[in-house]
C-alpha cells in the first residue's frame, strides 16, 4: 500500500519549524487571497492552529510573523497575510487556554487594533471572536480595558456584533456596559478628534452594534437606548435613532423600543425661533464693506 501524500500546509509548517520559514511564508501568500478585499480567514485559522500544535517552536514562528511591520509586510500585498495569521493565532491559542489568561491575551491583541494595515486590524476582530466564543461572558467583562480607545473600542464592539458569538452569552449587563463606555468616549471627545479614523470607526461601530445585540437582549438594550436618548450630541442622537429602527427591522417587538423612541422625541430641542435669526453674519464687517460687501 502506497504512502499517503503529505498535506502541503503541514509540510510547509514542518519546514518552518525546522528553521526554513520562507517555504511557509510563500505557501501562505499563495493561498491568502491577497491583495484583495477579503483575506482567506479560514485558511489563516487553519495555519495558525497547525503551528500551535507544534508547541513552543510553532509559537515562535507565529510570533515572528506578528512582528513583521509595514516595511516587511506592506498593506495591500500578499505579505500582509503573514502578520494576519500571527494575530489570528493569539485568538486561537487563547480559545484553547485557561480563562485566567484572558487578560494577558487581550493586552497582547490590543496593540494590533491600532496597526496601520486594514487587514491586520480586521484580524483582531476575528481573534477576539475566538476568545469570546470560547470564554463567553468572562471575555466580555475583560473587554472593559478596550473601550477607552477609539480603534480598540471599535474592534471590541465589532467582535461582539456577531450573532454566532452572541448566542453563547447570557449576561447582558456586561454587553451594555461596553456599549456605554464606547458611547461615553464619543460623547466626551474633543471636536479635534471628530475627523480622525479612530473616532469615525468607533462611531460606526456604536451605530451598528445595538441593533444586533438588541435582537439577543431586546429589553436591556432598549432600556439603554432610552437612557441615552437625552444626549444632545447630534451624531449620537442619529446613532440612537438608527439603532431603534435597526432593532425593529431585526424583529424586536415595537413595544420594546417605543419608550426609547418617545424619549428621543421628547428630548429633541425646539427649532430656533425664526424671529431671532439674524441670517448670515459673514460679509457684514468693516473689511467686507471696504471690498464692496453689504453695508
Amino acid at each position: 500500500m502506497g504512502q499517503q501524500p503529505k498535506d502541503p500546509l503541514q509540510d510547509a509548517i514542518d519546514q518552518a519549524c525546522a528553521g526554513r520559514p520562507a517555504v511557509l511564508h510563500a505557501f501562505l501568500q499563495r493561498n491568502s487571497a491577497l491583495p484583495g478585499p477579503r483575506p482567506n480567514l479560514k485558511f489563516a485559522k487553519a495555519a495558525a492552529a497547525g503551528l500551535l500544535t507544534r508547541g513552543a517552536i510553532g509559537n515562535q514562528v507565529l510570533a515572528a510573523m506578528r512582528k513583521m511591520g509595514p516595511s516587511q509586510a506592506a498593506e495591500k500585498t500578499s505579505w500582509e497575510f503573514l502578520p494576519l495569521v500571527g494575530v489570528i493565532g493569539i485568538g486561537v491559542e487563547a480559545a484553547r487556554g485557561a480563562p485566567d489568561r484572558i487578560a494577558t491575551v487581550l493586552t497582547e491583541l490590543q496593540a494590533f487594533a491600532e496597526d496601520p494595515r486594514g487587514h491586520v486590524r480586521s484580524a483582531v476582530v476575528h481573534a477576539l471572536r475566538e476568545v469570546i466564543d470560547a470564554h463567553t461572558d468572562e471575555a466580555v467583562g475583560a473587554l472593559q480595558t478596550w473601550t477607552d480607545g477609539y480603534l480598540q473600542g471599535s474592534a471590541a464592539l465589532d467582535a461582539l456584533a456577531e450573532p454566532v458569538v452572541l448566542q453563547h452569552l447570557h449576561q447582558p449587563q456586561a454587553l451594555v456596559d461596553r456599549l456605554q463606555e464606547a458611547f461615553d468616549l464619543i460623547d466626551r471627545a474633543p471636536r479635534s478628534h471628530e475627523r480622525t479614523q479612530g473616532y469615525r470607526a468607533l462611531l460606526r461601530a456604536i451605530g451598528a452594534t445595538p441593533a444586533i445585540v438588541g435582537k439577543r437582549f431586546p429589553i436591556e438594550v432598549a432600556q439603554w437606548l432610552q437612557q441615552r436618548a437625552t444626549t444632545q450630541h447630534p451624531e449620537l442622537r442619529a446613532v440612537i435613532e438608527k439603532s431603534i429602527h435597526g432593532m425593529r427591522g431585526a424583529g424586536v417587538r415595537a413595544a420594546d423600543v417605543e419608550q426609547a423612541q418617545r424619549a428621543l422625541q421628547d428630548s429633541e430641542r425646539a427649532p430656533r425661533d425664526p424671529r431671532s435669526d439674524v441670517g448670515p453674519t459673514r460679509s457684514r464687517g468693516k473689511k467686507a464693506r471696504s471690498r464692496g460687501g453689504k453695508k
